[in-house]
């Protein structure tokens, strides 16, 4: 295939001269008759220059080529198309090479050598280096869960520490930036994960109430007695004081979190109890979490039932019913909102948690290893107490796993929230803190382990009232 050039010469056509090649048959014998003027102009001051014939002008009173301007930009857009071209062609060779390198295995052993040598800087007295060491090695292994099948659910988990790691070792990074205080990010950011939980949400998810009020009755009844008393039983056990022990009792105290929607799907259990336990949970805090926060609570610190009410209604309430209008009446915005509310949501849980224990640092080296144990203790009693009184109650064996998730994972984006907004207590958002992130690790090994003793879901469920009747 050959093509004229703007010059006017015949040559082969390459990849890149389509893209120049005229359309208009006016433009394209103008750039003919410019091309030959162009190469006119040049054999004559050439033969000049070489004969005498025409004489040198004065610099000012040179005359410019009018074409001579038109045909470097002409050369350079054909150049730059060209490598650009070849580039695109061999970008996605390069890809498969950069993600060979990347693999999991090599991630996984890149971020043992830095917890190496993060434990080496540790052990010299460097703390920076080390907690760029110890940071940059669960990036690695977050990165690796990531591209592993198996371990896919825990990546959310691993970037969750990666960010707490960071807060520990560079703490004035997460708490001011040229003056603004990060913590005025925690309640719009938490508005952003409660519209993405109302963008998955339908209405068909609460008429799930009538047509299975037994099992979301039994789930809500279990969620907001379990938890709340577990919160206040554990902080006197682990001799919790003021703040830090509301904050325990308030993580209690709300509803389930969203991510137990994702766990109960790993788990092989009924997602659509799941959902619709979430979205009444969260529909029923303005009124369960403030009245179990003043019962249990009140001698802990004081505490003002209408403006919590009022702020659940603000941060969670008015935003999940946002979402669900927006997905009922304008479905294709949301699904394109879908494709980023994940990411968006999990990178805000990592901001706050990141954000919680930058402010509470110094407390946190104090109090961390009874709070740790009293959250440990609390979120196992949490998935204990919810499968077996689910059980005890009536549920199948499907629907008592769909409760123990919910009742064990709880919304630590809100507790967060209601604790420096109503609050104004950074050592009472320690609790969610620490509580989020190992709830997800127990809540991903526990659905792991049922997904492995998946019940089908055709099999007959016998609940527990029928077998004694047997």
């Amino acid at each position: 295939m050959h093509c004229r050039s703007l010059a006017g010469s015949r040559r082969r056509c390459t990849g890149v001269d389509k893209y120049l090649r005229p359309v208009d048959p006016v433009i394209s014998a103008k750039a003919s008759r410019l091309g030959a003027a162009a190469g006119k102009h040049r054999r004559n001051d050439s033969r000049g220059i070489a004969t005498g014939d025409i004489g040198r002008k004065n610099k000012n009173q040179r005359t410019q080529d009018p074409c001579a301007g038109y045909l470097s930009a002409m050369r350079f857009i054909n150049t730059s198309l060209f490598f650009i071209i070849r580039a695109g062609e061999r970008t996605p060779t390069l890809a498969r090479r950069i993600g060979g390198m990347f693999n999991g295995r090599n991630l996984l052993v890149a971020g043992i050598c830095l917890l190496v040598l993060a434990a080496i800087a540790a052990g010299a007295g460097r703390h920076a280096p080390a907690g760029t060491a110890a940071t940059a090695a669960l990036v690695c292994a977050a990165l690796a869960a990531f591209s592993s099948g198996r371990w896919k659910s825990l990546a959310f988990t691993i970037w969750v520490l990666a960010f707490a790691c960071a807060a520990l070792f560079f703490p004035a990074a997460f708490v001011s930036w040229r003056g603004f205080e990060l913590k005025n990010l925690i309640v719009p950011l938490i508005q952003v994960i409660m519209f993405g939980m109302g963008t998955t949400l339908t209405f068909r998810d609460f008429e799930r109430v009538v047509r299975m009020p037994v099992s979301v009755l039994i789930g809500f009844v279990l969620q907001f007695t379990i938890m709340p008393l577990g919160g206040w039983f554990y902080a006197a056990a682990f001799n919790l004081k003021g703040p830090v022990a509301a904050g325990l009792i308030l993580i209690g105290s709300c509803p389930g979190g969203v991510s137990s929607n994702v766990l109960t799907y790993i788990a092989g259990a009924n997602v659509a109890l799941s959902v619709t336990m979430t979205a009444c949970s969260t529909l029923m805090s303005p009124v369960m979490t403030p009245l179990g926060m003043k019962l249990l609570a009140g001698h802990y610190v004081p505490i003002e039932t209408g403006p919590m009410m009022l702020s659940i209604v603000y941060m969670i309430l008015l935003p999940v019913l946002g979402g669900l209008f927006l997905g009922r009446y304008a479905s294709g915005v949301t699904r394109r909102l879908g494709r980023w509310m994940p990411l968006v949501s999990m990178l805000s849980i990592c901001i706050i948690i990141a954000v919680t224990i930058a402010l509470s640092r110094d407390q946190l080296f104090v109090v961390g290893p009874a709070l740790f144990a009293a959250s440990v203790c609390h979120n196992a009693t949490g998935f204990v107490l919810g499968y077996a009184g689910s059980r005890a109650l009536g549920l199948n064996r499907i629907d008592s796993r769909t409760v123990s998730i919910e009742v064990g994972i709880q919304n630590g984006g809100m507790a967060t929230g209601l604790a420096f907004n109503v609050l104004g207590s950074a050592q009472a958002a320690m609790a969610s803190a620490v509580f989020g992130p190992w709830s997800a690790v127990a809540g991903s090994a526990l659905a792991s382990l049922w997904r492995r003793r998946r019940l089908s879901p055709c099999a007959p469920q016998i609940s527990c009232c029928k077998q004694r009747e047997l």
